[in-house]
């Protein structure tokens, strides 16, 4: 808007009116984009492995939710490094294992959008000859 310093007010409301419309639809357009059903969730972090393996049980015991949450991070704050462990290594494995799957995915992702390109070059040679 430094621009806009020149210019007579009433232009310069309807040129501001005009950006924040147009900012508007830009995050309507995001909003509205297509996400891959097929990407991989980010894996769970050891907290989130205790606190599922904690809720069956606390669930049980008739706690609403947000009580469980209270408990399992009063309960995870007072562990030990230690009692932590198992919980960190099944998020390490499984870390590694998203690691790994994610390049795979990367990878098809990347063919099929060489794909697409050279589909398109193809369809744009037949239009011109």
């Amino acid at each position: 808007m430094s621009q806009c310093r020149t210019l007579n007010p009433k232009i310069k409301m309807d040129l501001e009116a005009h950006e924040v419309e147009m900012a508007g639809e830009l995050k309507k357009k995001a909003a509205t984009e297509k996400k891959d059903p097929l990407k991989l969730k980010n894996p769970m972090s050891a907290y989130f492995i205790f606190f599922n393996e904690r809720r069956a049980a606390l669930l049980v015991e008739n706690k609403n939710v947000l009580e469980v949450a209270k408990i399992t991070g009063e309960e995870w704050k007072n562990m030990t490094d230690i009692q932590k462990a198992p919980y960190e290594e099944i998020a390490f494995k499984r870390k590694e294992q998203y690691g790994q799957e994610m390049e795979a995915y990367k990878q098809k992702e990347e063919e099929a959008a060489n794909l697409k390109k050279d589909g398109e070059e193809l369809i744009n040679l037949k239009a011109n000859n």
